[in-house]
């Protein structure tokens, strides 16, 4: 993660979302997402909001695995006899 740039931003971004829907996920106010954004962040919140960039990046990595494994079954490939 880019620790220059807002985190609120960056997951925001990152998800695809806004911030009225990050309060809606997190289940916090509006108001809490405002405040976050503006600096005044608690270690709990920064812990949340990069585990939520994180878990979207090991389902991104998990379905790349899936199609691996699926285009490796479907080959259906048997060794050759020699």
């Amino acid at each position: 993660m880019n620790k220059k740039k807002n985190l609120v931003k960056e997951v925001c971004e990152e998800l695809g979302i806004n911030q009225t829907e990050l309060s809606r996920r997190l289940e916090v106010s509006q108001p809490t997402i405002s405040a976050w954004n503006s600096g005044s962040m608690p270690k709990m919140a920064k812990i949340a909001l990069e585990l939520l960039i994180e878990t979207k990046q090991q389902r991104e990595q998990l379905s790349k695995i899936k199609d691996f494994y699926n285009v490796i079954h479907n080959l259906n490939v048997k060794p050759s006899k020699i």
